[in-house]
């Protein structure tokens, strides 16, 4: 089984980066990392977020894999797509900007602080989308 590496986020964030709707992380930190990533949704709840969004999304899985295409400083024009106040955007902070975002088969995983490896092989979930 491949090494991957994964990132944990509390819900409802982490359902959220699986349907494209927040397609920037806000992190304190940076990374040099690009490429694929697997984001894991938390064992808690994100308080702020239940509060705005609902509780969406499974607790303690594997919530999807997205590639990771950019981390700089934040800009006030990141809020809208970071699903946060403009007034919460600071320049200290850092946007992970995310694109194609791959539901998969949700699995029970361990999260950890920062970046972390784990053994995972990812089963995409197929579209929902009509057929052509």
């Amino acid at each position: 089984m491949p090494s991957m590496c994964a990132l944990s986020v509390r819900q409802p964030y982490a359902e959220l980066i699986t349907t494209g709707a927040k397609t920037i992380e806000v992190r304190s930190w940076r990374t040099k990392h690009r490429g694929q990533i697997v984001i894991c949704a938390t064992g808690r709840w994100h308080v702020t977020g239940v509060r705005d969004h609902g509780k969406i999304g499974p607790l303690g899985v594997v919530a999807c894999v997205v590639d990771l295409v950019d981390v700089r400083p934040m800009k006030r024009t990141d809020a809208r797509r970071a699903l946060c106040d403009r007034a919460d955007c600071d320049s200290s902070l850092y946007s992970w900007v995310l694109e194609n975002a791959r539901r998969v088969e949700p699995e029970q995983v361990k999260g950890a602080l920062g970046l972390f490896y784990i053994n995972y092989s990812p089963i995409l979930v197929a579209s929902l989308s009509p057929s052509t």
